[in-house]
């Protein structure tokens, strides 16, 4: 942004105080985000930080506040060596960005990964996940922000979410990457990290690997099926409702091996209780006249354990129940 480059000089050699420059600038002109947010990068970047602070001030003061504003503001305030005070008041004065808008939050987040404040952006998209997990381009700019942080524990976080909750058409790739990604810090760590970390990290590929329930139907012939399943709560997961607050995905539609058609359902750490698995015949003729349902539970971990069940499908519905005694899920609230 020219203008930005333009105003963070004109601010820097401008006459009176900071004080004073900002509060003419901000009184007579207005800006869009995208240039008051290159205007603070440039302060920010030639380490003029009371100029930043005074500028973030002085918007805030002529309404063209800006959310992100509320994030970089402590950090300018700290660089600048403000008082205590003041860095707590701004603090307090956050905006809540876990229930707002997800593209304000990404904005925020880049914009302090441009600010190298990388534990800031990295909080910001915890916070945000915290309330809201399937949020895949969260988990994908946090993967962003980890990999320039170098942090260990940033990257491995942000992977072990990507393996839990992305689920786009391309999931596979970034969950290859995960993988990849997760086996690679695990080394680096056992090498030359501390112990415990490396324990750690271990610990949670170990318990994001395991899925409690994987249900698959497959099926030849030319034909249209529908998976759906009620969970333990009541909640239906189907085309409709692809993924539920439990972690139920739809996550698996189209063909299989030769000309079979797959449809998949999978739950991570599933709500224990029964499952009732519905298999029904939407359009056309089902070969055989039978559905392949293969039933795994508890993938993964030592308890794995799978079996098959056909179906017959036709002009009624197919309907099994599926019991997850040890299911690793809780209600949501």
């Amino acid at each position: 942004m020219q203008l930005g480059r333009r105003l963070a000089k004109r601010l820097q050699a401008g006459d009176g105080t900071p004080q004073e420059r900002c509060e003419q600038l901000f009184r007579v002109e207005r800006f869009p985000s995208a240039v008051l947010a290159e205007l603070f990068v440039r302060l920010h970047d030639a380490d003029q930080y009371d100029l930043a602070v005074e500028g973030l001030l002085a918007a805030i003061r002529h309404n063209q506040a800006q959310p992100w504003m509320y994030a970089i503001l402590p950090l300018e305030m700290k660089l600048a060596e403000r008082p205590q005070t003041e860095i707590d008041r701004a603090l307090l004065s956050r905006v809540d960005f876990a229930t707002g808008d997800a593209a304000q939050v990404l904005v925020t987040a880049s914009l302090l990964t441009r600010l190298g404040s990388w534990d800031q952006a990295i909080g910001l998209c915890r916070e945000t996940v915290r309330h809201d997990p399937w949020q895949t381009s969260m988990w994908l700019k946090s993967r962003s922000i980890a990999d320039r942080s170098g942090d260990a524990s940033h990257i491995v976080w942000s992977r072990l979410g990507i393996l839990s909750y992305v689920w786009t058409d391309d999931a596979d790739i970034h969950h290859a990457e995960a993988r990849e990604t997760l086996e690679t810090q695990l080394r680096r760590v056992r090498q030359s990290g501390p112990p415990e970390l490396a324990s750690e990290i271990a610990e949670s590929i170990r318990i994001a690997k395991p899925w409690d329930l994987i249900v698959t139907a497959e099926w030849r012939g030319r034909s249209d099926i529908d998976l759906v399943v009620t969970e333990p709560d009541g909640t239906v997961c189907n085309h409709s409702k692809q993924i539920t607050p439990s972690g139920g995905i739809l996550a698996v539609t189209g063909g299989g091996n030769g000309n079979a058609h797959l449809e998949q359902y999978r739950c991570q750490r599933g709500l224990p209780g029964t499952y009732r698995v519905k298999v029904k015949l939407i359009r056309g003729k089902v070969t055989s006249g039978r559905v392949r349902l293969k039933v795994e539970r508890y993938a993964g971990s030592p308890e794995a354990e799978s079996r098959t069940i056909n179906l017959s499908v036709g002009q009624d519905d197919a309907e099994v129940a599926i019991s997850l005694e040890n299911g690793r899920g809780r209600k949501q609230p």
